[in-house]
């Protein structure tokens, strides 16, 4: 009998470590940026071509050098033509041998915020339709995406679309300066709220900032599973491609 109670004590501590809340060391928004083509001020010579990852890598548009690099930053971005046509960017991937990057068309219809990548399995990455405040970027070696986690701080944020954060969020996208940080770098999609402006409900709590710590833990996938149905969480595409290794973070190429 004291044997067997050992045992189950052993089984509960083991379930209790798995519910033990963690720390992030580095909490932090990222958002879509929305770039109107009459906003752009640069000469030719500072324009930089935005090529297809289809296609044969053809032109899909010309940004400034400053645009340009705000879209890879952010990893997704809208451009506004003259006319008030959109068209969305999400980066995908960087061919070391033609030292160019390669961005995918984003069906807004679709995904209307853009597209999330990260790790399914050791052989397998995906790509999701980003749900702003809902999805979260983190170290693509300790998360896959479809985990969810939950955040004491957010619950009870109201969002500006009247909606009251439940404090779950899932794994949907990673950062290249994420890779092999484990727990310690986080960021939360915000949508096309840009970090540090009254739109942004997470800038009041500080989540705009990054250095703030904040408590987590990874539920159950009972619970995650229920997470994802509610936010209608979806993979949308898949190819085989181990996952790259920290010091050659960019993907040469998908099949």
């Amino acid at each position: 009998m004291k044997l067997g109670l050992f045992v189950i004590g052993m089984l509960t501590s083991v379930v209790a470590l798995a519910q033990i809340e963690r720390t992030s060391a580095h909490s932090g928004t990222y958002s879509m940026s929305v770039i109107k083509a009459v906003d752009m001020k640069c000469s030719k010579d500072q324009m930089r071509a935005v090529y297809s990852e289809e296609g044969g890598g053809k032109i899909l548009a010309h940004l400034c050098d400053k645009e340009y690099r705000q879209c890879m930053r952010d990893g997704s971005c809208v451009i506004e033509d003259q006319y008030g046509e959109r068209m969305g960017l999400n980066y995908s991937f960087y061919n070391e041998k033609k030292n160019r990057s390669f961005f995918a068309k984003v069906d807004l219809k679709k995904c209307t915020y853009g597209y999330g990548m990260g790790r399914i399995d050791d052989e397998t990455m995906g790509s999701t339709c980003l749900i702003p405040y809902f999805t979260i970027s983190t170290d693509p070696t300790e998360y896959k995406i479809g985990d969810v986690l939950f955040i004491q701080d957010l619950v009870g944020v109201k969002l500006s679309t009247g909606i009251v954060h439940d404090g779950y969020v899932i794994v949907a996208d990673y950062a290249e300066g994420y890779i092999g940080s484990g727990n310690e770098m986080m960021s939360i999609f915000t949508g096309t709220d840009a970090a540090n402006t009254k739109a942004n409900a997470l800038s009041a709590i500080g989540f705009s900032d990054f250095g703030k710590g904040f408590q987590f833990r990874t539920v159950s996938e009972e619970k995650a599973k229920e997470v994802r149905e509610k936010r209608g969480f979806k993979v949308v595409r898949t190819w085989k491609k181990s996952f790259v290794v920290p010091g050659n973070p960019m993907l040469d190429g998908q099949e």
